[in-house]
Parts: C-alpha cells; structure tokens; sequence
C-alpha cells in the first residue's frame, strides 16, 4: 500500500502509520493505492476510513459490471479496461475507486494469473507520473490543473467541461435544424 499527500506543491510519499493523522489534518487530498488486496487493505478500508462493508467486500472479488454507489461520505466506482489476452481472449483489468471530499483510495482488482501485474497499473502510473513531473497540480479549489496541450495551466474539470461542451455542441448543431 502506498500513501501519498498531494498538495499544491506537488505528491509526497508516507508512511501507512501517517494515514488516519493525513485524513484529519485537512492538509491536502490523500491518495491510498492498494496494489494487491490483502487483510491489511481491509482492515484499512474498514477501521481508518469506515467504508460501506458492502463495497469493500466488492474490492475482494471480481466484479463482472463496472458500477457506481454514492454513499453518504464517499462514492465507490468500479472500473474495467480491457486487456488483449492470448487467442483472442480479453482480460478486464479492473480499478475500484472509493472518492471522498480530501482522499482517493485505489484498489487494484483481482487479476487473472495470466494478465502481466503491470498493467494493472497503467491508469495510478500515468497519474502519478504526471504528478510527478509537475504536469498535474491540485493548485485550485476547482481541482488538478493541467499543465501544457490544449487548455495549458487551466483547471482540469474546467478542461474537461469546456471539452465536453464542444462535444454536445458539435453533436447537437444539426439536431436544432428544422426543417420549414
């Protein structure tokens, strides 16, 4: 398991036993990766964070469909992406996520034998190295700003929004056509 403290200055590896203090200190957002579920990721999820049983049972198995629950405290998300498999076989590789307002807890779903480990990683990796090299700044009330490309030094939900928005209007600006 690894901790991280993103602030506005960049991540920083911690320690496990800083966790339950991070969570408490409102001095940043705290990002928990599971890498592999074992019962010390349970006892985690279920004593420091106090999740939904339900959901954190749903990290120790497979997930046949990606869902989303929103409880009260915290939103959990369970994601799949395909991964190419021998013969024609596609693996899911799957995420969950659990989203509360200073913390994001990743658990990397069980993986069959035959899937390589490190793909599993490919979506926290991409993240962390953007964090890493400065890419990616919670610097904003409104979320992570994304340096460089298109929207440069702008929030990502923001981004995001704008990008959407050019999707909706490109789709819809034949759709507002009447015919007369």
């Amino acid at each position: 398991m690894e901790v991280r403290l993103i602030t506005a200055t960049g991540a920083a590896l911690r320690p496990l036993e800083d966790l339950a203090r991070l969570l408490g200190s409102g001095t940043g957002f705290v990002w928990l990766d599971i890498g592999e579920w074992d019962d010390a990721a349970e006892h985690v999820l279920t004593d420091t964070f106090r999740l939904n049983p339900m959901a954190i049972r749903d990290c120790s198995q497979r997930n046949q469909v990606p869902k989303v629950h929103v409880y009260a405290d915290h939103v959990f998300v369970v994601l799949h992406a395909p991964q190419a498999g021998k013969a024609g076989h596609v693996h899911y590789i799957e995420l969950d996520q659990f989203i509360g307002t200073n913390y994001l807890v990743t658990v990397h779903g069980p993986v069959n034998p035959a899937v390589d480990p490190t793909a599993t990683r490919v979506e926290v990796d991409t993240v962390l190295h953007r964090l890493d090299n400065g890419r990616m700044h919670p610097a904003t009330p409104a979320g992570p700003v994304v340096r460089g490309g298109v929207g440069a030094d702008r929030p990502a939900a923001d981004v995001h929004r704008d990008a959407d928005q050019g999707r909706l209007a490109a789709g819809t600006t034949s759709d507002r056509r009447t015919s007369r």
